[in-house]
């Protein structure tokens, strides 16, 4: 009896250490597991994140796309066009005087307008951000290009190298099909001389307006586009195109389609968007340059 009892005893005791290394085995393949499965979680969010910040694998909807479009352009068409005469007129000055052609633009005319296109151009960005966010386009949305971080240096480099190639681009064109520089009615204001008029047409035309026009143009048309076509080139051709169309003006359509194609290889840079952003305000300000050399001259 004693014998059969301790080797019951140690039967037991053998169990019970089996039963034990079982029991780590056990929960070992189950914390690798739980591992496992968090690192795939991991891996997954992160393509995922990815994917919402920029190299988004799939375009948006068409019908996301177009219903967007249509409601920059009507803004486009409101605030750039429409209320600007409608604000002037209510102010008793006439937008006609914004004319290169034209001299004596009085302080008070130039101050006014300069504060009209202030407020159509703030007007146009709030709108075209508040439309893209509503499909994931503005700001980290899922049409932002996504690439890799550079030092704000480079990134200045950049932007300066594809803003003096638009402007250079664009004067050579204006002077082969026009037979001179092309002048824009805010460059106008700018060479009036007022402090006031220069800070609110600088900050509109060479802040307001290229994060707005690149923030739809670039940052989501044409991203939307190489996405759906596979195509750069193709991408780039066409938004370039509807950009310069959008500007409704015939004898600057070909300087603007080549601009957007700068700005859209600058977006497709390692730069990014603040590459393409300060390519475009360089070359508004070299508009305004030249206009304020001529006018001096």
């Amino acid at each position: 009896m004693r014998l059969s009892f301790v080797s019951t005893r140690f039967a037991r005791s053998d169990g019970y250490a089996g039963a034990q290394r079982s029991a780590r085995r056990i929960g070992a393949r189950r914390a690798k597991s739980l591992v496992d499965s968090r690192r795939r979680s991991a891996i997954d969010l992160s393509i995922r994140s990815t994917n919402v910040e920029g190299e988004s694998s799939e375009p948006l909807k068409s019908s996301q796309v177009l219903n967007a479009s249509a409601q920059f352009a009507y803004a486009w068409v409101a605030f750039g066009y429409v209320l600007p005469s409608a604000l002037a007129g209510a102010l008793g000055v006439s937008v006609s005087v914004v004319d290169p052609s034209r001299a004596g633009i009085s302080s008070e005319d130039a101050r006014a307008l300069a504060g009209v296109l202030f407020t159509c151009e703030s007007a146009k960005l709030a709108s075209t951000l508040w439309i893209l966010s509503k499909v994931g386009g503005g700001e980290g949305g899922a049409c932002a290009s996504s690439k890799k971080q550079l030092e704000t240096k480079d990134v200045i480099v950049q932007g300066a190298q594809y803003g003096a190639a638009a402007a250079v681009a664009a004067r050579l064109i204006d002077f082969s099909t026009l037979g001179g520089g092309n002048t824009v009615n805010a460059a106008s204001l700018f060479a009036s001389g007022d402090a006031t008029v220069v800070a609110l047409t600088v900050a509109s035309s060479c802040l307001v307006a290229p994060y707005m026009e690149e923030a739809f143009f670039r940052r989501f048309l044409f991203e939307d586009l190489r996405r759906r076509v596979g195509s750069d080139p193709v991408a780039i051709a066409i938004s370039s195109l509807l950009f310069a169309g959008a500007h409704f003006s015939v004898d600057d359509f070909a300087s603007l389609a080549v601009c957007g194609a700068c700005f859209a290889l600058a977006v497709r840079s390692a730069g990014g968007f603040p590459a393409a952003f300060l390519a475009h305000a360089l070359y508004n300000a070299s508009v305004f340059v030249e206009t304020a050399v001529a006018s001096s001259g």
